[in-house]
């Protein structure tokens, strides 16, 4: 648990409010708002604010499109105000309000991110522990200090890092944690594939830390026929709000027969940095060529290499594009101890380091002979 204090710096507002006439509390919402989310850490998902009051700090809360809020009143007077605030700010639906009636939240298991509470919450904190997502945050201030409080991710949970589990390469999680289904955890879209006879409208799946990252062909299900509309989504993996998403210009033949796509295995997050390769020789060759190549059809070949691209897994900004000597062989991405390793069909592995720019860091080693 992490103290913190800042209190007393808005102690000049009913003063300022009363020189100039004009009311401030909004203002103070979105600062303390921005103090909120800048000392927890949490970039996206869903917020609920206890002792919501005027609805000021809720509506603050909705930092960008990543964020959902739910604001949780004591009284109908403070309800009433609360949605009145959220509806003249024009941000009713995505930052709602309700009542609660007693010290159970309205809730699913791991569901928040993040709770924001001014005040004693008369709620117990093993309720609050409930509704948290792994590594989810409690924010309160039952007094004159806030107090930080994370939950832990559970030992007995594991995370799918990449298309067979992890670097090793086999399709087996460590997770006990699993059981029967008892209840629907969220629901998003696609909620319909385009076709069941071509490439998968979902065609790669990932996750970690505690995020559900896809590959997603939203084009028109009218007909397969018409254009891909590949993206990149990035949601919460527990309550699949959607953190970022970003369109991918060429990924893979959305007419290639059945389910046959070697596109899945060219995709692995890692905790900083979501790792992404492109597959020139699967996507027309007027769409893939690299700037300065020498034509299109050598890089439809491979003969110019393949782009290797780092995301980064909080806002889905691109962090490099590092050109890999030739295209990688079947399989060949693979994480590990914040490392990326490409095996290319050049007959050499790439190891980049996660942290740093690839530049700096590529080395290049044959392969060694198969015995």
């Amino acid at each position: 648990m992490r103290t913190l204090s800042i209190a007393g710096k808005w102690r000049w507002g009913p003063l300022l409010a009363a020189l100039l006439g004009t009311p401030i509390a909004f203002a103070n919402a979105t600062d303390l708002a921005a103090e909120i989310l800048s000392a927890t850490g949490v970039h996206g998902g869903l917020v609920v604010q206890l002792n919501c009051r005027d609805g000021a700090l809720a509506a603050a809360l909705r930092a960008s499109d990543a964020y959902v809020v739910h604001g949780l009143a004591r009284t109908s007077d403070e309800l009433a105000r609360a949605r009145q605030t959220v509806r003249d700010q024009g941000l009713y639906g995505p930052v709602s309000v309700d009542l609660i009636h007693d010290d159970v939240l309205p809730c699913i298991d791991n569901s928040v991110n993040l709770l924001v509470c001014d005040g004693p919450p008369h709620v117990p904190e093993e309720e609050i522990m409930r509704v948290l997502v792994p590594r989810g945050v409690a924010y309160v201030r039952p007094s004159d200090q806030w107090t930080e409080t994370t939950k832990p991710w559970p030992e007995d949970r594991d995370e799918w890092t990449h298309y067979l589990h992890d670097a090793g390469n086999n399709a087996v999680a460590h997770d006990t944690a699993i059981g029967p289904p008892r209840h629907l955890q969220w629901d998003g879209a696609p909620r319909y594939s385009r076709h069941h006879e071509f490439t998968l409208s979902v065609a790669a799946m990932a996750s970690a830390p505690g995020r559900r990252f896809s590959i997603v062909d939203m084009g028109s299900r009218a007909s397969i026929y018409m254009p891909p509309e590949w993206r990149l989504t990035a949601r919460d993996a527990f309550n699949g709000i959607v953190l970022w998403e970003r369109p991918i210009a060429s990924w893979f033949n959305h007419l290639w027969p059945l389910t046959d796509e070697p596109a899945q295995r060219s995709w692995s997050p890692d905790r900083p940095t979501c790792w992404m390769r492109t597959k020139p020789s699967t996507g027309p060759a007027t769409r893939m060529s690299w700037p300065g190549s020498s034509s299109r059809a050598t890089t439809y070949a491979g003969r110019d290499g393949a782009p290797l691209m780092g995301l980064s897994a909080k806002d889905g900004r691109a962090r490099f594009l590092f050109r890999l000597p030739a295209l990688p062989v079947w399989d060949g991405l693979a994480v590990a101890e914040h490392r990326v390793f490409v095996s290319t069909q050049d007959g050499s592995v790439t190891c980049l380091a996660g942290r740093s720019r690839p530049s700096a860091a590529a080395r290049q080693r044959p392969h060694l002979p198969l015995r």
